[in-house]
């Protein structure tokens, strides 16, 4: 990895880490991602969080939520891909007023709430991250 990492100008609409998203939007597997990057830089490498957090709806971008919460220095993630040639400024110096979950464990455990039984706002902004992915020609993967 190398060149300049870009951040998205705001969190999306459909940011997990956004604590005005409806919870269920994503899946339990996405859910999970979020906490790998939480704790002390060490632990962080235990958890396996070997590389940034893009944007789920434009891919080319690293989450600006994530870089709020999670892109600091004590990132793990931040470090190795310093160390693999990439440009991390962007991701330490961004800033945001919009309002985040403080960690992605809180961003993760409201998710996981509504995975059961999402709401209809839950099911509209999925709707809107399918139509956004396919506009970039990457189209959400199903399992």
């Amino acid at each position: 990895m190398s060149g300049k990492l870009d951040v998205r100008p705001e969190p999306c609409a459909t940011c997990p880490y956004r604590r005005s998203i409806p919870a269920g939007v994503w899946a339990a597997s996405e859910y999970a991602k979020l906490e790998e990057y939480d704790g002390s830089t060490a632990e962080q490498a235990v958890a396996d969080a070997a590389g940034v957090f893009y944007c789920h709806s434009v891919p080319d971008l690293v989450c600006a939520g994530w870089a709020a919460t999670s892109g600091d220095r004590h990132s793990f993630a931040l470090r190795l891909a310093a160390a693999r040639g990439a440009d991390v400024t962007a991701v330490l110096e961004y800033e945001t007023d919009v309002p985040l979950f403080g960690s992605g464990h809180e961003a993760a455990e409201h998710g996981r709430s509504g995975i059961e039984n999402p709401s209809a706002e839950a099911r509209r902004a999925v709707e809107k991250v399918i139509t956004a992915r396919d506009a970039t020609g990457r189209p959400v993967e199903f399992s």
